[in-house]
């Protein structure tokens, strides 16, 4: 695979792999093409649940399909709640165990500011909390070996100099392997509506890493648009809203 060569062929191919619930949670399978998936993802975002139950159905909706197709992980990727509401948090954790019982996946939640809003702490004293409430798996920033495949984890709050150490030893750690990375944040002028809600340093940052697959929340967009998909010096993927 040449440097530059691209990491998902097709958006059609993409999207091959996805089973949706409206318009926003998917399913996608990874694996050599014609084979037996090496493993199957879960994912959503910008799920914004309020302080009850009921503002969870979607993410309800969302896991039970994942579950009905045997993922083996699911990512949330930010502003899991509209404020910082504890008892959505804990709500949206008793949807997780319902939904999958006994089975044991692997979770990725990427960490964004509606969720520590109402709040004045610092970001980082908050998601102790927010950890806590969800038990959620792993720190802000995290590297994750899944099945023999990298899984990067980045907050909103994104320090680039601490992101590029990472991506540089996931680079070297998997030669010749697409890197994953889950952020909130869009790179600017790549997905729809990233003109409006993304980032400019976040596109020169990722440019520098053509082997990034990058999937990203917060632009509120649909997997039904092929403009949510984007391949150019890198491949990056806005998710659909659950909200």
């Amino acid at each position: 695979m040449s440097k530059k060569a691209k990491l998902l062929a097709t958006r059609k191919e993409f999207l091959s792999g996805a089973a949706a619930v409206g318009a926003a949670p998917f399913v996608r399978t990874w694996g050599a093409d014609g084979g037996k998936p090496l493993w199957k993802a879960g994912l959503m975002t910008d799920t914004h649940v309020h302080k009850t139950m009921e503002s969870c159905s979607r993410v309800r909706a969302a896991c039970e399909l994942f579950a009905k197709h045997e993922v083996d992980l699911v990512v949330n990727c930010g502003d899991i709640a509209e404020l910082y509401y504890p008892t959505g948090f804990q709500s949206l954790r008793k949807v997780y165990s319902e939904s999958f019982r006994d089975r044991k996946l692997e979770e990725v939640w990427v960490y964004a500011n509606h969720d520590r809003l109402r709040r004045k702490e610092p970001w980082q004293e908050v998601m102790k909390d927010v950890r806590r409430l969800l038990e959620i798996p792993h720190e802000p920033y995290a590297s994750i070996d899944f099945k023999g495949y990298p899984l990067i984890v980045f907050p909103q709050w994104l320090n680039y100099e601490r992101a590029k150490a990472m991506l540089d030893e996931a680079c070297a750690k998997y030669p010749g392997k697409p890197v994953f990375v889950f952020d909130h944040v869009p790179p600017r002028g790549t997905t729809d509506n990233s003109i409006t809600w993304g980032s400019s340093e976040r596109r020169e940052f990722y440019a520098k890493y053509p082997r990034v697959v990058l999937f990203t929340g917060h632009a509120h967009g649909s997997l039904r648009s092929e403009l949510n998909i984007w391949q150019g010096d890198f491949t990056t993927v806005s998710l659909g809203c659950l909200s």
